[in-house]
């Protein structure tokens, strides 16, 4: 899960849109009751008239759950829909302070980590609209910008400024390459507040920062600030929404890694951006300029591939569940397959958005259609939601 690009799962773009009427409330409730057997036989009547009435529904704890299961199963740019089934939902919107919101997602983390062993399992919380995270996934990397040098993942810049503005410092005091940004949470109007997420709490891991090294190349994973590489365990989205009957809620949602989103997040310039001084340590060159005229094009791709490997090989050794790019490819296959088995027709895909997460010319997925296609979500159902749409 990269901290800007959607890492687990990516979905499709549900438009923003005015409070709706309650006529057009009920309209939705309808029509997905016409397609959803649970919502037509328990609870149609009622949804019905509440939207009637008050204009809101009060969907329960076990509709939440169906509906967030729902829509990432049609979650269009989702490649990991494989195991939507699994999917389990906390239902926090009981949370109503920051404090309580910081503790919903503390034990949103806690629960996913300890799913299995160390198997990082699928899981949503639901919040109540009104919460406000400013931090695009629950564990971020700070960004510094430093006398015109970069230390940290340069996307978060801004967000770093506002943490340090309210008062939050680095872990050790003085800026490092990897230092975890606090969670800021704001609640409606009032002032934001600022929490730091425990890697342990009552005696369970909460997440895992996994040190990287290689098979082969001993030098990763020393105590220089060039060599010392990390990730963190969980990949959680902290401020999508559901779409469901007219009403949108916060949702939190963590699976687990692809090996394939982690490297841009190392690599990229507009991230942490490691390759150059990684290269210096693969090639034994100061500068990519004294690169030979061979490794002009391709150092960088054989940088990826020392990360790739490193990645892989740390958090198997972590026992932290990470998939690579075959077996998420085919797993993504397989999905489809019963998917068009259970319904009779191919689920939603941007096949675009899905194939760029792959290694596509090895990869099941690139050679699933003669043609790329992107069939569009079903209008009707539930629906993940983008933060700027909340």
């Amino acid at each position: 899960m990269s901290s800007e690009r959607c890492p687990y799962p990516v979905v499709h773009e549900v438009q923003a849109s005015e409070p709706l009427s309650r006529m057009k409330q009920m309209r939705l409730i309808a029509r997905r009751a016409r397609h959803n057997r649970t919502v037509r036989t328990r609870r149609f009547p009622q949804l019905m008239g509440q939207a009637a009435v008050k204009g809101r529904v009060e969907h329960t704890s076990e509709e939440l759950q169906i509906a967030a299961t729902e829509a990432w199963r049609e979650a269009a740019e989702c490649p990991g829909r494989q195991m939507y089934k699994s999917l389990k939902v906390v239902d926090a919107r009981s949370a109503q302070t920051p404090g309580e919101v910081f503790e919903a997602t503390r034990d949103h983390l806690k629960m996913a980590f300890n799913g299995t062993g160390r198997t990082i399992l699928s899981l949503a919380t639901v919040l109540d609209p009104s919460v406000h995270i400013y931090n695009s996934q629950l564990l971020q990397y700070a960004g510094y910008e430093q006398h015109e040098k970069q230390l940290g993942y340069r996307n978060n810049n801004q967000l770093t400024q506002l943490a340090l503005s309210l008062g939050w410092q680095p872990p050790q005091g003085v800026p490092t390459q990897f230092d975890l940004l606090p969670l800021i949470v704001r609640i409606g109007n009032q002032p934001p507040k600022w929490f730091t997420m425990p890697e342990e709490h009552e005696g369970k891991r909460v997440f895992q920062r996994v040190k990287l090294q290689h098979p082969t190349h001993g030098w990763l994973g020393g105590r220089s600030e060039a060599d010392a590489l990390e990730w963190y365990s969980t990949p959680a989205l902290a401020n999508w929404g559901l779409a469901v009957d007219g009403q949108r809620y916060k949702l939190p949602f963590s699976g687990h890694y692809a090996v394939e989103e982690i490297i841009p997040d190392l690599t990229m310039s507009d991230r942490m951006d490691v390759s150059p001084v990684l290269a210096r340590q693969v090639f034994g060159v100061e500068h990519e300029n004294q690169l030979p005229r061979s490794l002009k094009s391709t150092w960088k791709s054989e940088v990826r591939a020392v990360i790739n490997t490193a990645v892989q090989y740390s958090f198997d050794k972590a026992g932290v569940r990470i998939l690579d790019t075959q077996r998420m490819s085919g797993q993504f296959c397989d999905f489809m397959d019963r998917y068009e088995a259970e319904q009779g027709e191919l689920p939603p895909v941007n096949y675009a958005y899905v194939r760029d997460g792959f290694d596509v010319w090895g990869s099941d997925i690139y050679h699933r259609f003669a043609h790329p296609i992107d069939i569009p979500p079903k209008p009707y159902l539930a629906a993940l939601v983008r933060p700027s749409d909340l």
